[in-house]
């Protein structure tokens, strides 16, 4: 055989291998790779997580350049464009057949709707399994924080109110969450700056301790500008009451933002009330003590380096308190598109997440609070390793990271009203403290708008079982507004990938430090 014949030969035998392999994945994935998975790597290895089935599987480079490639949108018919000789192409292809026929990926169903206790019992869930109620004690605050939620450039909330919830209808909140809860109740102030009404919170708790056959726990989410030494004793002397304190970082950074309606900064005061309650509490500090923070531009490494230092400073501060970390409109990054979103570079993404990782020691530095951002990189990977795996694809979707409305937790405004939770702005109403939850509502807009909407969407998406976008920012007051649940997308399925490769970096290099995460709970 002339050496052009055996050219030729081995030319048709790889076109005809080609096109098998090419009416293999296209009878799987219908040309309609993205949401089936998602090949990423690590400084070491190359992984491809498997949507119908949870799993990540290790592969070797070429697999993953053709994953890559694949996944990216690019056709079959253009693999030569990953660099990769004919035979080293077919072995590579070889292997991605045989773990679709051995470990069944690639092989994710459509998502026709979703599933769970939301649709199969959620009357059930919302009668007897609510686990918080959040009395707005107060429309009224001591402060003016240019970024606040309820300020009046912000057209999504409220604006700053007179009005402040009276005891009656304090009770009958407090009525209703006994009657529909298990064994516990958690029960938490909030404003409005909740300490405003410090006489109604011990008004509540008071009542609240009247009440047999019901363990209740309270919270309480403040500025702290209040909290002088007698509010933070009586604090403290309630077993279990957790305490929210809202700081940012040191005085420069606080002040910048948190700042009382004359324009003076806050941090002075606010450290003192920070004293006070530490002290109050003791030992008990370090789990009844936790931070909301919002980190505000500009980003950098040197910010965070000094609020990492400033926390680091702080000797009478419990080191492994939790600091609940966010952006000023957290997931709303410039980009409407995915192509738009990729063409931005990580630090400007997810800046926080940049910083942390070159801070983190594997999951011991998480699980005792070593950066002030453990929290925020470790809800991501709770996510993660608590995912659900199966051999087979899963034909089940839940309800992205949806709460049950009604059920999980109660906001109840200073008149009365009810809200899914505090996070969300204008929604529709799911009741009030005369009529209870208003079940038809919380169907209609809730469940099936949401559902309705969502599904088509998230059909195309490879994160859809390791979803966390919730309710919040996701609705007008006259119901789903699905426009501002796509503008969370793609910040979410960032934040997976990145935390798919935190992960494993950290499985690559000290597996039984995130040991700890199998005690937790994906939040």
């Amino acid at each position: 055989m002339t050496l052009s014949l055996v050219s030729r030969w081995k030319e048709q035998y790889f076109m005809e291998n080609i096109r098998e392999y090419g009416a293999f994945f296209a009878n799987l994935t219908h040309d309609n790779y993205a949401r089936l998975g998602k090949p990423f790597r690590t400084k070491q290895n190359c992984y491809y997580y498997d949507t119908g089935t949870g799993k990540v599987l290790q592969c070797k480079e070429n697999v993953y350049k053709i994953l890559l490639h694949l996944f990216s949108g690019k056709s079959f018919e253009r693999l030569e464009e990953c660099g990769i000789n004919n035979r080293d192409l077919l072995a590579a292809l070889s292997e991605i057949k045989e773990a679709v026929e051995k470990e069944n990926i690639l092989q994710a169903p459509e998502v026709k709707g979703f599933h769970g206790n939301h649709i199969e019992s959620l009357e059930e869930c919302i009668n007897e399994d609510l686990g918080q109620i959040t009395l707005e004690l107060t429309e009224r605050c001591n402060l003016r924080c240019e970024y606040c939620i309820y300020g009046a450039e912000n057209d999504v909330f409220r604006n700053f109110g007179n009005q402040d919830m009276s005891f009656e209808t304090a009770k009958k909140a407090i009525d209703y969450g006994v009657a529909h809860s298990g064994d516990e109740l958690a029960v938490t102030f909030y404003g409005g700056e909740p300490l405003l009404m410090f006489d109604l919170l011990k008004q509540c708790v008071e009542y609240c301790q009247g009440i047999k056959n019901k363990k209740i726990n309270f919270a309480i989410t403040s500025n702290l500008v209040l909290m002088d030494e007698e509010k933070a004793k009586y604090i403290a002397s309630i077993p279990d009451f957790v305490v929210t304190c809202s700081l940012d970082g040191p005085e420069e950074i606080q002040n910048r933002y948190r700042k009382f309606p004359n324009g003076k900064g806050s941090f002075d005061i606010v450290m003192q009330g920070l004293k006070n309650i530490t002290m109050a509490l003791g030992k008990e500090a370090a789990t009844r003590l936790n931070f909301s923070m919002v980190m505000t531009p500009p980003y950098g490494v040197e910010k965070f380096d000094v609020i990492q230092n400033f926390f680091n400073s702080l000797e009478w501060l419990p080191k492994n308190t939790v600091k609940n970390v966010a952006y000023v409109q957290y997931g709303k990054i410039k980009g409407e598109n995915e192509d738009e979103y990729r063409k931005l570079t990580v630090e400007e993404i997810d800046p926080i997440g940049v910083w942390s990782e070159k801070h983190i020691n594997g999951g011991k530095e998480l699980e005792q609070g070593g950066i002030f951002t453990a929290k925020k990189i470790e809800d991501t990977l709770i996510r993660i390793h608590l995912r659900r795996l199966h051999d087979k694809p899963m034909d089940t979707f839940s309800f992205n990271g949806c709460c049950i409305p009604g059920s999980r937790r109660i906001y109840i405004t200073a008149d009365g009203k009810f809200k899914i939770c505090e996070r969300i702005g204008l929604s529709p109403y799911i009741g009030d403290v005369d009529n209870g939850v208003d079940i038809n509502i919380v169907k209609k807009h809730y469940i099936q708008d949401f559902m309705n909407e969502s599904v088509k969407y998230c059909n195309n998406c490879w994160a859809v079982h390791l979803c966390s976008v919730c309710y919040s920012e996701c609705y007008n007051e006259n119901g789903i507004e699905i426009e501002n649940k796509h503008a969370l997308c793609n910040s979410q399925r960032f934040n997976m990938e990145r935390g798919l490769i935190q992960y494993h970096e950290i499985l690559e290099h000290d597996p039984e430090s995130l040991d700890y995460i199998n005690r937790l709970e994906i939040r």
